[in-house]
């Protein structure tokens, strides 16, 4: 089952995480997250587990981007 990743098309940081993926052999789903953002069910699960692995909401998102 592959994984969901919302991505950014002009995102720096979002085309290094594919490559990271890509060349790991791991299988994702890419989703532009303005067209189809996560739901809130998904928002939840993930900064859950940013919790529980130390890290906190600025690595889920950009938040010096200007859509944010």
């Amino acid at each position: 089952m592959p994984i969901k990743v919302y991505e950014y098309k002009n995102c720096s940081t979002c085309k290094k995480a594919l490559q990271y993926l890509d060349k790991k052999n791991v299988r994702y789903e890419k989703l532009p997250i303005v067209d189809t953002p996560p739901s809130q069910k998904e928002l939840k699960q993930m900064l859950d587990y940013l919790k529980s692995s130390g890290k906190t909401f600025k690595n889920l998102f950009n938040t010096s981007g200007e859509q944010y």
